[in-house]
């Protein structure tokens, strides 16, 4: 989770990633989040804090500042690659 988190910082802060490149980091975290809030849902004194309610603090705080839903996180795929040859006219 962090790993992603550090990812989705260094990119936006540094490489300028607009947000259509950021939504499949984003949806990862998404998708981690039902884990997250199960194993590390109760404070935790070396944390300082519940972990669970950070990082969903973070994921709310990047979806509302790049105007995207829980849906639309959901919703994304990977574009489909064409691969091989095209096929020739007959």
């Amino acid at each position: 989770m962090q790993a992603l988190i550090n990812v989705i910082n260094d990119h936006t802060e540094q490489a300028g990633w607009e947000t259509a490149r950021l939504i499949p980091l984003l949806a990862g975290i998404q998708e981690l989040m039902p884990w997250v809030h199960q194993w590390h849902g109760e404070y935790d004194d070396e944390w300082g804090g519940t972990p669970a309610e950070e990082y969903q603090a973070y994921l709310d705080e990047q979806r509302a500042k790049h105007g995207l839903s829980a849906a639309d996180l959901t919703a994304w795929r990977p574009e489909k690659k064409v691969r091989g040859r095209a096929r020739k006219a007959e």
